[in-house]
């Protein structure tokens, strides 16, 4: 893994499903990802809550790459995951890809980042990002970028 992109699911209505501004979103957010991969290999891993899954399909029909979900991306007042979970589920999967791209919630767009660049002795307390953004940790070269269309 050369590159993460942690990225807020888009915006939903009540029945927790991605709403059409929310797809939007997505898409957009897909297409400047898609212009920093450099041919290099994706993987998408998603949080199982609908609007999560509905985001990683928004996303797959940009960059074309599939996706896996699992429920320990999945973190809101209903389903508590712990960030460090998550983080070893990320780690689990880094020989797969030069790039993941995981799609999860509010907490862990604050959480994961954070953990990450602390690995690299990077201070980074993260704040939050809106609903179909994203932050992109470059593990290389050590920096960290808020992505939003």
């Amino acid at each position: 893994m050369k590159k993460l992109f942690v990225v807020r699911h888009g915006d939903y209505d009540d029945d927790n499903r991605l709403n059409e501004h929310g797809k939007k979103q997505i898409r957009e957010l897909a297409k400047i990802v898609q212009a920093d991969l450099n041919g290099y290999s994706v993987l998408i891993l998603s949080s199982s809550a609908p609007r999560a899954s509905d985001s990683a399909e928004a996303m797959d029909e940009v960059l074309k790459v599939g996706f896996e979900e699992n429920k320990v991306f999945w973190y809101d007042s209903s389903h508590w995951s712990n960030p460090d979970d998550a983080h070893k589920a990320i780690m689990e999967k880094k020989d797969d890809a030069d790039v993941i791209i995981v799609i999860t919630h509010l907490d862990f767009t604050e959480d994961i980042p954070g953990i990450f660049m602390n690995e690299l002795g990077i201070d980074a307390h993260c704040c939050s990002v809106g609903k179909g953004q994203a932050w992109k940790i470059d593990l290389e070269n050590r920096t960290m970028q808020r992505i939003s269309p």
